[in-house]
C-alpha cells in the first residue's frame, strides 16, 4: 500500500543549507516538477530574500556556483540548481530511491522532507541510502494511504470538498457572483451559517496543505 513518510534533516545536511548562513530569515522550497533530462530537482523557489543578497550568498559559497536566478517577482524568487554529482549527499538518495518527493522545503533550522513510495519497503529503502551516506535523517510521521485519505486529498474532508466544488462550479467565485451563500445552503439543505463555515474550514485545510510549508510533518 502506497505509503507517505515525512521526515527532517538538519540544515546543513542539503547542498543549499550554506545559503542560511548569509540569509538567515529566508524559505526555500523545492520545485515538484518532473525533469525531461536526467537533472535531478533542477529548481527551487527562494522567499524571504532579496536577490542582490541571494547573489552574494551564492557568491560567497563555490559549492554553489551552479545556482542561477531564473525568474523573479516581489515576493519569491525562482532559480536553476546544478547539483555537483560527487556531492549531492541527500539529493541523489532521492534521486535512486523508488519514492517520490511530494514536498521539500527549508529554514535556517532544518529541511522537511514528504515523500511516497508504492509501499513501506520503498520508504525503507531510502532511508537506508540516507544511513549508507552519514544523512542524519528524522522520521516525523509515517501513515499510508486509506481509502478516506484518498477521497480527502488536501486536507479536505468531503463535506468540505463537496462545498467548494459546487460554490466553484455554481459560480459563487465569480465576479459578479452567479449565486449566493443562501441558494448553496438550499442546495445542500443546512443554514446559511454551516455553508459559510464549511467554506471557511475548507480554505483554511486548502492554504494549510498546499500553500504553506509544513512544519514538524504536521
Amino acid at each position: 500500500m502506497a505509503t507517505i513518510a515525512s521526515f527532517t534533516v538538519p540544515a546543513d545536511a542539503f547542498p543549499l543549507g550554506s545559503l542560511f548562513e548569509d540569509l538567515p530569515a529566508a524559505t526555500m522550497e523545492l520545485d515538484r516538477i518532473v525533469p525531461t533530462t536526467d537533472t535531478v530537482i533542477p529548481y527551487v523557489w527562494v522567499r524571504n530574500a532579496a536577490v542582490d543578497d541571494v547573489a552574494a550568498a551564492i557568491g560567497a559559497h563555490p559549492d554553489l556556483a551552479g545556482m542561477e536566478l531564473v525568474d523573479t517577482t516581489p515576493d519569491v524568487s525562482l532559480y536553476r540548481v546544478a547539483w555537483d554529482s560527487d556531492a549531492r549527499g541527500l539529493v541523489t538518495c532521492i534521486a535512486d530511491s523508488d519514492a517520490s518527493l511530494l514536498r521539500a522545503t527549508g529554514t535556517a533550522a532544518e529541511w522537511t522532507f514528504e515523500l511516497r513510495g508504492d509501499d513501506a519497503d520503498a520508504v525503507a529503502d531510502f532511508r537506508r541510502r540516507c544511513v549508507a551516506c552519514g544523512v542524519d535523517v528524522t522520521l516525523t510521521r509515517l501513515h499510508t494511504l486509506s481509502e478516506n485519505e484518498l477521497g480527502g486529498r488536501y486536507g479536505l474532508t468531503p463535506a468540505q470538498r463537496e462545498a467548494l466544488l459546487l460554490a466553484f462550479e455554481e459560480g459563487y467565485y465569480d465576479d459578479p457572483r452567479a449565486t449566493t451563500l443562501q441558494e448553496l445552503a438550499d442546495r445542500f439543505g443546512i443554514s446559511r451559517t454551516a455553508v459559510s463555515a464549511r467554506l471557511k474550514r475548507g480554505y483554511r485545510n486548502l492554504i494549510g496543505s498546499t500553500l504553506v510549508p509544513a512544519a514538524d510533518g504536521e
